[in-house]
Formats: structure tokens, C-alpha cells, sequence
């Protein structure tokens, strides 16, 4: 290991220890408050991390450092709030890219939707090539003019082939279709996850209602993402030392 990624090691080890102390001291100035039903605690899984090692110390456990990782990455994640946020569709900007992953009326719905939209095109639909034929169907009874972009192989969408077909769209905004009413593209994470980061992700569901995903930047806030981007290094490091 370098000098470098020592003293990164060094200071990343000295904020979670600042960081247990702190939700150590919420925790007792809570103390004594009458009884209610409770989260987990910050303070127990920033506590778990004390077993991890400083640079030097003795080594625990492998298992308790992934539950000690697991638990505190949950924990932060959580105090982003929702991924996901109900949204209009006013001022959506195209191009768009729209991922059939759901039925074909859902699609039209929602084309109707855009079509009201001044800025929202050019459009293009990622579908399977024996769609070809309905897709432009489509077009023509929406008026749209829909660029099919397709998926190589007839088969569920492949978070891998998907980054492959998508690498160079360039896309300003992005659907996905979940088909029930109450949906929020939480099933379709191997779609969402294969979009480029850029670009603005939405749901669209069977309710005909959108909501806009937001990224984990977004969601923690600058020092948050920075701690759990340094977490997953130093996860990384460890595998990689242990291999």
C-alpha cells in the first residue's frame, strides 16, 4: 500500500470515529425521553466499526467487518429519504429515451403524455426487432416520430447488453415502464442501473403517473456520498488484499 492510500486509510479510519462518538452523544442526550418505537441506531452501527481495524491494528473478523460495512451503508443510504419522487412532467427536456418495459399501452399512454410536451423530442424506444412493426404503428396514431433502438437478442432486458446497446445515446432524459399502478421502478433496477448516471431517470406506471429517480448524490448530499464512495474503496482494497 502506498503512503498515499495509508494516510487516505488513516483519515478515513480517524471520521468514523468521529462520527461514532457523535451518534454516541445523540444517543445519550435521547436518554431518559419516554419510551417510543425506534430506528436502528446510528450509534450501534457506527459502533460496530470500532472492531475495524486502524492502519496496523490487529485484523477482526472478516464477517464482522462485512456486517459493520453493511449496516452502516444501510444506515446512510436510509437518511436519504425516498429514491424515488412524484413528478409532472413540465419542462422535460429531450432528447428521450423511453425502455419498453412494460406493455404496449402503457407506452402509448405515456406517449400521449409527452406529445403535450414543446421540448420533450426526439424520441427514440428501445424494444426487441420483431417490435419494429407495432412500434411504428405507434408512431403514426401518436404523430411522434419514434427511432427504434434495439435490443440485440429476444429475451429479458440484461443489465450488461443494455450498457452496450445505450453506450452512445446521449440522451438528456430517460423512461422506464413499470406496469403496475403503484409502481416505482423499484423491479426494474437492472434497467435504471445500466442508464447513463447523466441522464434523468424516470418511472412511468400503470397509474400513469411519473416519478423522477434521484441520484445517490442527490439523496446523501456532498459529504455523505463522499464517505460512502470511501467506504466502498477501502471494501474493495480489503478484497483485493485478501485475494
Amino acid at each position: 500500500m502506498t503512503a498515499v492510500d495509508s494516510h487516505s486509510a488513516a483519515a478515513l479510519h480517524r471520521r468514523l470515529q468521529e462520527a461514532t462518538r457523535l451518534a454516541q452523544l445523540e444517543d445519550t442526550v435521547g436518554a431518559g425521553q419516554p419510551a417510543r418505537a425506534r430506528r436502528r441506531s446510528p450509534a450501534r452501527s457506527w459502533s460496530l466499526l470500532q472492531s475495524l481495524p486502524a492502519p496496523g491494528g490487529v485484523q477482526p473478523l472478516r464477517a464482522e467487518q462485512e456486517r459493520a460495512l453493511r449496516l452502516v451503508l444501510s444506515g446512510l443510504l436510509e437518511s436519504g429519504g425516498a429514491p424515488e419522487v412524484p413528478c409532472g412532467l413540465a419542462g422535460l427536456r429531450g432528447p428521450v429515451l423511453i425502455v419498453r418495459s412494460g406493455p404496449w399501452p402503457l407506452l402509448r399512454a405515456l406517449l400521449g403524455a409527452l406529445a403535450a410536451q414543446p421540448h420533450a423530442g426526439p424520441f427514440s424506444v428501445l424494444c426487441h426487432v420483431r417490435d419494429a412493426a407495432t412500434l411504428a404503428s405507434l408512431g403514426r396514431e401518436t404523430g411522434l416520430e419514434l427511432t427504434p433502438v434495439f435490443y440485440p437478442r429476444f429475451e429479458p432486458f440484461v443489465t450488461a447488453t443494455l450498457r452496450r446497446v445505450l453506450a452512445d445515446g446521449g440522451w438528456e432524459t430517460a423512461f422506464v415502464l413499470d406496469a403496475s399502478k403503484h409502481g416505482r421502478g423499484l423491479p426494474l433496477e437492472h434497467v435504471t442501473s445500466a442508464l447513463d448516471p447523466v441522464t434523468t431517470t424516470y418511472v412511468w406506471n400503470g397509474a400513469n403517473a411519473a416519478f423522477r429517480l434521484r441520484p445517490l448524490r442527490e439523496r446523501l448530499g456532498r459529504e455523505r456520498y463522499a464517505l460512502v464512495r470511501g467506504l466502498l474503496r477501502w471494501h474493495a482494497a480489503r478484497a483485493e488484499e485478501s485475494a
